[in-house]
């Protein structure tokens, strides 16, 4: 089943998704309140909940399901914005337990317009749960590490086998400390800015996220071959940057265009492994498919 969208409803569809099978869920669901989502063509994408019970009426039971499809050792970030994140919060604690609550990351970013009337609305949230008391961190991993300051009061020196270090002495003890000049990233993200219009990446997606901030999370959570599900995929940010990472993947979206939007867009990637081109497959299921199929080249 992985290396496939299916286009439906994503709580009609995971119960076809085996028990315990997913290493990583990425969720962006259409969390803005009464809000409309139009694509390029002006066509509506997401008719949002009116209310915030209706919102969380409408996750309760998906959240139910993403973490029965999880592995043991699966985490899950659910990314939403400061008007639902404490709302969803209080049902991922029930779903997930607040003991797996991993981390409360603030995504900053300085794209779009600003009011004169309150301070800048520039950060999204994104929740960590993973499923368990075990989870998956690479916190080595290039995609995970960010630079120290480079102006800190520390000194910079190259050691005997060429690696270059930040260096502080304590002054009572005399004890030197020796740092990379990389570290793991903190839990506020403002290193990966939002796609601005002329952006190479951006295909005029109302939602699109960019490629730096998934391939942070993917590299994060999952190791090569990983199992990544995206239940709200939309133009397909998770499962193209699942396949440059190595993973395998599955994306649902309730919306045949942007289902459309995705397979043109992992169409145009060739994947080869072991000599032979991956078989990506594309389905309809339920009423959001709108008797929408294809099969991607």
């Amino acid at each position: 089943m992985t290396q496939t969208i299916i286009c439906g409803d994503c709580l009609e569809i995971m119960p076809s998704i085996p028990d315990k099978s997913i290493d990583l869920i990425y969720a962006d669901p259409p969390f803005a309140i009464a809000k409309t989502f139009r694509d390029a063509k002006g066509e509506i994408i997401y008719d949002n909940p009116k209310t915030i019970s209706g919102l969380l009426e409408m996750m309760a039971p998906r959240l139910v399901e993403l973490r029965r499809v999880l592995k043991p050792t699966g985490s899950i970030y659910l990314h939403c914005d400061p008007t639902a994140s404490h709302y969803l919060k209080l049902l991922m604690d029930a779903v997930f337990g607040v003991n797996n609550f991993r981390n409360e990351i603030i995504w900053c970013y300085s794209i779009g317009g600003k009011s004169n009337k309150n301070f800048g609305e520039k950060h999204d949230v994104i929740f960590w749960y993973s499923k368990s008391n075990k989870w998956i961190f690479n916190s080595e991993d290039i995609n995970v590490r960010i630079p120290r300051k480079p102006d800190s009061h520390m000194k910079v020196i190259t050691d005997e086998q060429g690696n270059i270090w930040q260096v502080k002495t304590d002054k009572q003890t005399g004890k030197i400390y020796k740092y990379p000049l990389d570290k793991t990233a903190n839990d506020y993200w403002i290193d990966i800015e939002q796609l601005n219009r002329e952006d190479s990446e951006r295909l005029h997606y109302q939602t699109q996220k960019p490629e730096r901030l998934l391939e942070r999370i993917i590299s994060a959570s999952t190791n090569k071959d990983g199992v990544i599900l995206d239940p709200f995929c939309g133009c397909g940010t998770t499962i193209a940057v699942a396949e440059k990472l190595n993973r395998k993947w599955i994306g649902i979206d309730i919306s045949k265009n942007a289902c459309e939007i995705a397979r043109k867009r992992i169409g145009n990637n060739t994947i080869t492994k072991g000599g032979h081109d991956d078989k990506r497959d594309i389905r309809n299921v339920g009423n959001g498919a709108g008797g929408f199929r294809a099969l991607l080249p």
